[in-house]
C-alpha cells in the first residue's frame, strides 16, 4: 500500500474533535493546511519551533541514538498532536470541547 499524504491529511480531518490539521516537510516547509494563511503561517512557525526544542532535548540523551515519534501538548480546551517523521511532520488540532 503507497503512501499518500493528501490521503494522510484527509484522514486526520475525520477524527472526532479535530478542527485542523497541517503537514509540514521536515524542513519546516508548509504542505498542506486546513487553515487560512495567517494561521497556517503562525501554527506551522510554532509545530516547528516544537520539534526543533524537542531535537535539542533530546541531544541531552548522549546515549543511543534516538528520533522522536509522537509529542502530544493538552491544555483545557484544545489538543495538539505532532507526528513527525523523515519527510514530513504531521499535527492536528483538536477541540475538547465537549459541548
Amino acid at each position: 500500500m503507497e503512501f499518500s499524504v493528501q490521503s494522510e491529511f484527509d484522514r486526520l480531518l475525520t477524527k472526532p474533535g479535530v478542527f485542523g490539521a497541517l503537514i509540514l516537510s521536515a524542513t519546516g516547509a508548509i504542505v498542506i493546511s486546513s487553515f487560512d494563511s495567517n494561521e497556517t503561517v503562525e501554527r506551522a512557525a510554532a509545530v516547528y519551533e516544537l520539534i526543533s526544542a524537542s531535537e535539542k532535548t533530546k541531544q541531552l540523551s548522549k546515549s543511543t541514538p534516538d528520533s522522536i515519534k509522537f509529542i502530544r501538548i493538552k491544555t483545557e480546551l484544545y489538543e495538539l498532536l505532532v507526528c513527525p517523521n523523515n519527510d514530513y511532520i504531521f499535527a492536528t488540532f483538536t477541540s475538547l470541547n465537549k459541548s
